[in-house]
């Protein structure tokens, strides 16, 4: 059990053990697949000079030469971001959703994942819990996540209807989940039928939610609940997170309570990374005593530093 207000910051790596791509991973893939994942978000085939087809054929080489490691980078640029935006998100959409498919039939098999941080912090979290009223009144734990996959969420849904014999049709997800950038949408359609038209819908309603680092601004309502998950959290644990200057503005440290301590795992993050962050939460109030960067995996930072009773 977690009874001390814990909240869970989530970077890319932290889905890495579930076999979601790395940044660089899924640059190798929007430039290799760009075009033929596009081409599944319509439902038309164009005979002649295509436009779309001229357009994402152009993004992508721009994005190649760019050497940018992630199309988040390359979108920035207000040129790219105002002429590949919208052809970049599809095409972004499509191969995310494709793995999390993957993903998730992963998770539901019955072999261990090397380095399952979800299932040990899961497992941990429910031990002593008869029921689901139990396990939410004993765990307090929140998690935001800069990844558009929503295994966090698919994670729960597959484990505590299991353990906890829920018999029921919507996605069930007890500790909630912020989506800094927006998520994948409509993937339980293609569970039940993954027909043409329905990986096209999914593909166009995750375009639209996912936003990219330049379009991001906290709206009030985003920032109003973040801000107060910040000052109801008495641990942070950052996993596989980067910790790049964009992203680290978009969260509210600034709300954080006094008696804050923040462990980061810290595995292939480069020390002048790490002494950027660590000048940065000193910067927003956090004592450099109550920061910790741990030279360990998302498992790890599970396993040895939080406290679970």
């Amino acid at each position: 059990m977690i009874e001390e207000p814990t909240l869970f910051i989530i970077g890319a790596g932290a889905s890495i053990p579930y076999s979601m791509p790395s940044t660089l991973a899924l640059r190798g893939q929007i430039i290799q697949n760009g075009w033929s994942v596009f081409k599944r978000s319509r439902n038309h085939d164009i005979w002649g000079e295509d436009p779309e087809r001229i357009a994402v054929d152009t993004l992508i080489e721009r994005f190649s030469s760019s050497k940018c490691d992630s199309i988040d980078q390359f979108l920035y640029s207000s040129d790219n971001g105002e002429k590949f935006g919208v052809y970049a998100k599809k095409i972004l959409a499509g191969v995310l959703i494709g793995k999390q498919l993957e993903s998730e039939s992963m998770i539901a098999a019955a072999g261990p994942i090397k380095g399952d941080w979800m299932q040990y912090l899961f497992n941990r979290m429910s031990e002593d819990c008869r029921n689901v009223n139990e396990l939410v009144a004993k765990n307090q734990v929140r998690f935001v996540t800069f990844n558009y996959d929503t295994l966090i969420e698919r994670f729960q849904d597959y484990k505590f209807k299991a353990e906890y014999g829920i018999d029921d049709q919507e996605e069930f997800s007890p500790f909630p989940v912020h989506h800094v950038y927006g998520h994948l949408q409509e993937l339980g359609r293609i569970r039940r039928h993954a027909s043409p038209y329905n990986q096209m819908n999914a593909i166009n309603k995750s375009a639209e939610s996912i936003r990219t680092i330049a379009e991001t601004e906290r709206s009030r309502q985003d920032s109003s609940e973040l801000g107060n998950w910040f000052v109801w959290a008495k641990r942070i644990f950052v996993l596989g997170f980067g910790w790049n200057k964009e992203n680290i503005e978009q969260l509210p440290w600034e709300e954080c309570s006094n008696n804050l301590s923040v462990c980061s795992s810290a595995l292939s993050l480069p020390k002048p990374v790490e002494s950027r962050a660590a000048s940065y939460l000193s910067r927003k109030g956090i004592k450099h005593l109550a920061q910790r960067f741990v030279d360990s995996d998302a498992l790890g930072i599970v396993q040895n530093e939080v406290p679970l009773t």
